[in-house]
């Protein structure tokens, strides 16, 4: 008796039947008894009249709208309202903020708040090193070619060669 013969092969394809669908029964009445927490945010009225809302869980108008407050605030702060380039780090915040505004877990914290501002802080502090790599990348560029590079980058040489004369006096 070979293992490759029909009838065993018959035998092997309803044994694997029978387990998958044993499997699948098994899986089924294990999700049957784990109990869901739905959010407080989805859910209306009380534990034994309430229910579960789909429309709680949509991005209204009037929080975007709070986004956009948000940000254009944030934006005029002391140490960013000065960049050139304060509408870009807006727009990639909003859109940050779009990307993330349902992911706010309420069992962690109770204060969306902070958890929106962090992310608008994040997302301008990527936007001033993506800018600021940009500059380095355009300096070097313009000093391989002879031309005077930013005046960041003149003013940061200046000063380093001020330390080194004083340095030397010392």
């Amino acid at each position: 008796m070979t293992f490759l013969s029909p009838d065993n092969l018959r035998l092997s394809n309803s044994l694997a039947v029978s387990f998958l669908a044993l499997f699948f029964l098994a899986s089924a009445i294990v999700r049957m008894f784990i109990f869901s927490y739905v959010g407080k945010s989805h859910w209306i009225g009380g534990m034994e009249n309430g229910y579960f809302s789909k429309e709680h869980g949509n991005f209204t108008n009037k929080l975007a709208k709070m986004f956009m407050k948000l940000c254009e605030r944030y934006a005029t702060r002391s140490n960013v309202r000065g960049y050139t380039y304060n509408d870009e780090m807006r727009g990639q915040a909003i859109l940050q903020l779009t990307q993330i505004v349902l992911q706010f877990d309420e069992f962690k914290s109770n204060n969306p708040f902070a958890y929106y501002t962090a992310a608008v802080t994040n997302s301008f502090v990527r936007v001033i090193n993506i800018e600021k790599k940009n500059q380095n990348i355009r300096d070097d560029i313009l000093e391989m070619n002879n031309f005077n590079p930013s005046y960041t980058r003149q003013s940061n040489h200046e000063w380093q060669q001020a330390v080194e004369r004083h340095k030397k006096k010392d």
